[in-house]
């Protein structure tokens, strides 16, 4: 990878990414992390770090724990990895949860004001459904139109099911509840489409979430944030915060808005980003980065093979600095 005219756009997961172990390693080899992990667990009034490495999967998806853990392994990669190699990204955008970690890298919020709004986020978006009343549905297929009137068919029937992420060409995420999502995803595959079941516990960026929405847009507005000076994407516009001033209609609008990231991705790469960076666990985002755009050169930090190409390139950028 040379390091020649290189625009980086960091990229932040959300929900769905996190497994149990995640940021082990990271922990075990890094005082930073130790600490990291220390002021988020007094924070949150939880060991959030026994329930990343050695909890049940199912403690690890509730969204009480799954936000704040995502975050703070994401926010330790971003240190570590990139801003201690005095690397500029050039774009920031994170997907659903990984817009709050994407604004906190950035120097937008600091890391303890993020752990407080993400507490409070994850509590009323968990709190807004009770436990078993929806989920969401990955549908993969590229019939955008044929997935819509499926939708619609649905709804007119049943409560509401909703395209809540554009995540790829070839990836839609539906929310609802169980029942309609069921007959939903039945009438998919009739049609051939693949569909898988999401691993969160309530049907997020959907109608479902208004009061949740309601209360965070509250809770932002008792924060500070700091001027913006790389451009940071929304997932609600897909384009750059306007400034500082957009952060909490943003925020607020995006629990029950749909995850423009199809769009989002090809923004910043018209724009110029050339290596997109995926920055927390998993490589979800990596992959869907390849379905958008097929030519662009993608990597994920959690994985060796692709954290050692990301650190030669960075010394690399050092040295000729």
């Amino acid at each position: 990878m040379s390091h020649n005219n290189i625009k980086v756009a960091v990229m932040f997961p959300g929900q769905g990414s996190q497994y149990v172990g995640m940021g082990k390693k990271l922990y075990d080899s890094s005082d930073f992390a130790k600490r990291t992990f220390k002021e988020a667990n007094e924070i949150l009034g939880f060991d959030l770090a026994s329930i990343c490495f050695d909890g049940k999967s199912e403690d690890l998806t509730q969204t009480i724990h799954a936000q704040p853990a995502l975050f703070v392994v994401s926010f330790i990669m971003y240190q570590l990895y990139i801003k201690s190699q005095n690397i500029s990204p050039s774009f920031f955008l994170g997907h659903s949860l990984g817009e709050i970690s994407a604004l906190s890298c950035a120097a937008i919020i600091s890391f303890s004001d993020t752990i407080n709004l993400i507490k409070a986020r994850s509590s009323y978006m968990q709190k807004c459904c009770e436990k078993g009343f929806g989920s969401m549905i990955a549908v993969i297929g590229q019939d955008l139109g044929i997935i819509k009137k499926c939708c619609q068919e649905v709804s007119d029937v049943y409560p509401s099911v909703e395209i809540s992420n554009y995540n790829s060409p070839k990836q839609v995420v539906v929310s609802g509840k169980l029942e309609p999502l069921e007959i939903l995803k039945d009438k998919l595959k009739k049609k051939g489409f693949l569909v898988l079941p999401l691993h969160v516990s309530a049907p997020f960026h959907s109608q479902f979430m208004k009061k949740a929405a309601q209360k965070f847009k509250v809770e932002l507005n008792k924060y500070k944030y700091n001027d913006i000076n790389t451009p940071i994407i929304s997932n609600v516009t897909a384009v750059p915060y306007l400034n500082k001033n957009s952060i909490v209609n943003n925020l607020a609008e995006q629990i029950t808005s749909p995850v423009i990231w199809t769009s989002s991705v090809e923004y910043v790469i018209k724009n110029g980003a050339n290596l997109l960076v995926e920055v927390g666990p998993k490589n979800v985002l990596k992959n869907l980065a390849k379905d958008i755009c097929p030519l662009i050169t993608a990597i994920s930090l959690d994985y060796e093979d692709d954290l050692n190409e990301w650190l030669q390139y960075s010394s690399a950028a050092i040295s000729n600095k």
